[in-house]
C-alpha cells in the first residue's frame, strides 16, 4: 500500500514494533498500519493521502463498510446489510443520538445524584 504523508508519524504495532514515517514520505507501509487509530485520524485530517492501487482503495472501502455494518448491528439497525455507506452512516448517527437521548431520559426519570451523594430528585426514592 502506498501513501503520501505530510508529517512525521510513528505507528506502534499492537503485536510489537514500530513503523516511522518521515515528513513528506511517499512510499509503502505495512498493512497493519492501516488498522491503527493514528492512520485513520491522519487520513481523515488530510495528513496522509492514500496512493495505492484501485484494488487497495476498494479493499479499504470494503473494510470501512464492514466496520459500519458491525456498528449498525450493535445498535440494532434493521436491514443494514443492504444499505449504502452514506445511508448507513446517517442511520448510525440517528441511532447514536436516540440512544443518548434515551440514556438522558432514563437518568432524569431515575434522579440525579449530587456532589454530596444525595438524590437530587427525592420523589424518585
Amino acid at each position: 500500500m502506498f501513501i503520501n504523508c505530510r508529517k512525521s508519524l510513528e505507528f506502534t504495532n499492537p503485536e510489537g514494533g514500530k513503523f516511522t514515517v518521515p515528513q513528506n514520505y511517499i512510499g509503502s507501509i505495512p498493512n497493519w498500519v492501516t488498522k491503527t487509530w493514528l492512520y485513520k485520524a491522519a487520513c481523515s485530517d488530510g495528513t496522509i493521502t492514500f496512493i495505492g492501487s484501485p484494488q487497495d482503495q476498494q479493499d479499504n472501502k470494503d473494510e470501512e463498510l464492514t466496520e459500519l455494518r458491525e456498528l449498525a448491528k450493535e445498535l440494532g439497525i434493521k436491514n443494514f446489510q443492504n444499505m449504502k455507506k452514506n445511508t448507513l452512516q446517517k442511520k448510525i448517527e440517528e441511532a447514536q443520538k436516540n440512544k443518548e437521548n434515551e440514556d438522558k431520559k432514563e437518568i432524569s426519570e431515575n434522579g440525579q445524584v449530587n456532589s454530596e451523594g444525595e438524590n437530587s430528585n427525592p420523589t424518585a426514592e
